[in-house]
C-alpha cells in the first residue's frame, strides 16, 4: 500500500500512470491533476474498491503469468528514475528475471473485456508501460490482467522509440514549464478540481466568471431537456415490454434481486442501546466541497 513517504516520493517526477494525463489522453485525469498533485500535493483517490482489489490481486495475476509464460518475476518496492531525463520516474511491479523486460499486473471490469481483444489495450496502459521502457530501459514489458475475475489475458508489448521520444518531450514540458514553474496548465473534463476552502469570502465577479456561468447554465437546460426526452424513450420501451423480460436485441426490463437493510435506529430503540453507546461507535464523517451553481439568468 502507499503511504505518505512513497506519495512524497512520487512528486519528485511524472511517473507511469501520470503518462497519459500529461498527454490528455486519459479517463481519469488531464495535465492539471498531475500538476495539482506534484505542486499542491493534493492526492487523487486512493482506496476505492477497484484500487482495493488491484492491490490485493497483484500478486495473483503475477503468480499466474509466470505458471502461464514460465517465466519468473520479482517486485520492485522502490521508485527508479532515469538518469538521462530526471523528470521521468517509475513504480513498476515487476522485473522479469534475467531479461530487460517487466511485468504489469491489471485487473478490469467485465464490462472492460473489449478493450483487451485481440492486440487492443487501452491507451493509458500503453502509455504507462512505454514510459517505464524509458525509465527502466527495458526493450518491452508485458501485461497481464484478469478481467471479470475469471478471465487472464497477457500480451507482449514492444518499445516504441517513436513513441517515447514524442513523450519524453510532452513530459519534459510539462515538468520545466508547468511544475517547476507552479504555473498551472489548462483544465480538461478529464481533470478533477479539488481545492480546500479556507475562508469563507465571496469574490466579486468579472466577466469571465459571467461568460462561464452563463454557457454552463445554457449546458444544463441542455442537459435537462436531454434527460427528459432520454426518460420518455425508456418509458416508451417499458410499456412496449410490458409484463414480460425484454425485447431481444433491443432492451431488456428485468427485477433485481431482493436486498436486505437494517434499520439501525429501530434497532437500537428495540433492543434498548442508549444514546451514550451509540455515540461511542459513531463517528464524524468529514464534510466535503459542493459546488452551487446560483447564476440563473441566461442571456441570449
Amino acid at each position: 500500500m502507499l503511504n505518505e513517504e512513497t506519495l512524497k516520493t512520487r512528486r519528485t517526477g511524472i511517473g507511469g500512470s501520470d503518462a497519459a494525463q500529461v498527454l490528455g489522453l486519459s479517463r481519469w485525469g488531464g495535465a492539471f491533476t498531475v500538476w495539482d498533485n506534484k505542486v499542491n500535493g493534493v492526492d487523487k483517490q486512493l482506496d476505492s474498491e477497484a484500487i482495493h482489489w488491484g492491490n490485493v490481486l497483484e500478486g495473483v495475476v503475477a503468480q499466474e503469468f509466470t505458471r502461464r509464460t514460465g517465466l519468473e518475476v520479482v517486485p520492485q518496492d522502490k521508485t527508479f528514475r532515469s538518469e538521462k531525463y530526471p523528470f521521468m520516474i517509475a513504480n513498476i511491479d515487476r522485473q522479469v528475471v534475467g531479461k530487460a523486460q517487466g511485468l504489469e499486473c491489471k485487473t478490469a471490469s467485465a464490462f472492460k473485456a473489449s478493450e483487451w481483444s485481440g492486440d487492443e489495450l487501452p491507451d493509458e496502459y500503453y502509455i504507462q508501460v512505454q514510459h517505464y521502457c524509458s525509465v527502466m530501459d527495458w526493450e518491452g514489458c508485458w501485461i497481464a490482467c484478469l478481467i471479470g475475475g475469471q478471465k487472464f489475458i497477457h500480451k507482449f508489448v514492444p518499445r516504441n522509440e517513436a513513441f517515447i521520444k514524442d513523450m519524453r518531450e510532452s513530459e519534459g514540458d510539462f515538468w520545466n514549464n508547468y511544475v517547476l514553474t507552479k504555473t498551472p496548465p489548462e483544465i480538461s473534463e478529464a481533470d478533477k478540481v479539488i481545492i480546500a476552502q479556507k475562508n469563507d469570502k465571496l469574490l466579486t465577479p468579472v466577466e469571465g466568471d459571467f461568460d462561464a456561468a452563463i454557457r454552463l447554465v445554457k449546458i444544463n437546460a441542455e442537459i435537462k431537456q436531454l434527460e427528459a426526452h432520454k426518460k420518455l424513450l425508456e418509458n416508451t420501451l417499458k410499456l412496449r415490454i410490458g409484463e414480460n423480460a425484454g425485447i431481444e436485441g433491443i432492451a431488456t426490463y428485468k427485477k433485481i434481486k431482493d436486498s436486505v437493510k437494517t434499520d439501525w435506529e429501530a434497532l437500537c430503540e428495540g433492543e434498548g442501546i442508549s444514546g451514550d453507546i451509540i455515540a461511542k461507535y459513531s463517528r464524524i464523517q468529514e464534510g466535503y466541497r459542493r459546488f452551487c451553481l446560483k447564476f440563473k439568468e441566461c442571456a441570449d
